[in-house]
């Protein structure tokens, strides 16, 4: 019988328009997107990331700040949808699938659990360590 990965990722690119320029305030803000005087750069968080997660193994995203640990958990908790690729849970697509409260409510729950995780290792040096995911 082959093993069928709970966890497919495949391809998966997620890209974010982030404003050029800080603003002072919301309202001003508001005031220059409203004047289309704002103008946008594409940062991608992640570009073509695929691995398959199998049941009873562990899966651990460490990384440097930015490189995309937190998007790639979002896109499987399915709170961004990627740009391109796809997401699998037990071979549906996530974008099949609407989140149950029950399910935001674990997610933020693990995640609470996930930085207390991180705790022991801060006197190590390692302060990067942000998100694990917990299969």
């Amino acid at each position: 019988m082959e093993k069928q990965a709970i966890i497919k990722v495949e391809d998966v690119s997620m890209k974010f328009n982030l404003s050029s320029e800080k603003f002072d305030s919301f309202k001003e803000y508001v005031i220059k997107r409203l004047k289309k005087q704002v103008k946008f750069d594409e940062f991608w968080a992640l570009k073509n990331v695929s691995f398959e997660v199998y049941k009873g193994e562990s899966l651990g995203l460490i990384g440097l700040n930015g490189s995309g640990k937190s998007t790639m958990l979002k896109l499987c908790a399915r709170f961004y949808d990627p740009r391109k690729g796809s997401v699998r849970f037990n071979g549906m697509d996530m974008k099949e699938l609407e989140p149950s409260l029950e399910q935001v409510l674990t997610w933020i729950l693990r995640q609470e659990k996930m930085y207390s995780l991180t705790e022991p290792f801060w006197d190590m040096g390692v302060k990067r360590w942000k998100n694990i995911m917990i299969i």
